[in-house]
């Protein structure tokens, strides 16, 4: 019993805390590996910062992704063709994920 014990507390503590803390559980992330096809994701949100760094939105809810509402930033693309959005403006958007995170494809203020 007590080598049961003691073996409890060598091997659980590794199994529980051995994921690497920064990885984000909620956020889907693909294998990039697994297929050859880039995914387009489509959302609306508001421009909260834009600047040559990336652009910051506050986006809804992603279900492809299993996102809840959020704001984040996406970087911009390396051909920058996307003219700025001034901040507040309520804006349709594209993204895809890179391997350095998530990149705008297309944005255009929303058309109620």
């Amino acid at each position: 019993m007590k080598i049961l014990i003691a073996t409890l507390f060598l091997v659980l503590p590794t199994a529980v805390f051995s994921a690497d803390p920064h990885s984000h559980q909620h956020m889907y992330q693909p294998d990039a590996s697994s297929t050859s096809v880039e995914t387009i994701y489509q959302s609306q949100g508001k421009i909260k910062t834009w600047s040559a760094a990336g652009v910051f939105i506050s986006h809804q809810a992603i279900p492809a992704l299993n996102w809840p509402p959020m704001t984040m930033s996406f970087s911009l693309p390396t051909a920058d063709n996307l003219q700025p959005l001034t901040v507040g403006t309520e804006a349709d958007f594209s993204f895809r994920q890179t391997a350095q995170g998530y990149e705008l494809v297309s944005i255009a203020p929303h058309q109620s």
